[in-house]
Formats: C-alpha cells, sequence, structure tokens
C-alpha cells in the first residue's frame, strides 16, 4: 500500500491480499493503524467502485477502493 501510494493507485483489499498473501481483514486493521500518528498519520483514501465487481460473497455488492496520502 505504502508503494501504491506513490504512483496514486486505487486498491481493493482483495487486490491488497493477493499481491501480500495477508488476509482481507488484517489488511483492513493496518490501514486504520497507518491513520494513528505513531504510525505515520497517513490519509487513507476510501471510494465505492463497482465497475462490474463482484463482492466477497458472490454479490454483487459494494466494493471499496483504497489509497494512502501522507
Amino acid at each position: 500500500m505504502l508503494a501504491s501510494s506513490n504512483f496514486g493507485l486505487w486498491l481493493t483489499l482483495r487486490e491488497l491480499a493477493r499481491l501480500t498473501g495477508y488476509g482481507e481483514a488484517s489488511i483492513s486493521a493496518q490501514l486504520r493503524h497507518l491513520r494513528k500518528p505513531q504510525y505515520g498519520g497517513f490519509v487513507v483514501q476510501k471510494r465505492c467502485c463497482n465497475e462490474g465487481r463482484i463482492g466477497r460473497r458472490g454479490d454483487p455488492g459494494a466494493v471499496w477502493e483504497y489509497k494512502l496520502r501522507r
């Protein structure tokens, strides 16, 4: 996520899980930590993206993308 912030990329939890090998819940928790001053005080931007993507349970629910900013 930190590396992708240099390029302004938006990534879903699923994409981050595939890139890192960590679970989506773990990545979500780490994104919350990155907001804290002791972990960098990043701005974690979030947007809804449903462009033909399927939600976690196979339904066409909301899919969120994330981007870090200093």
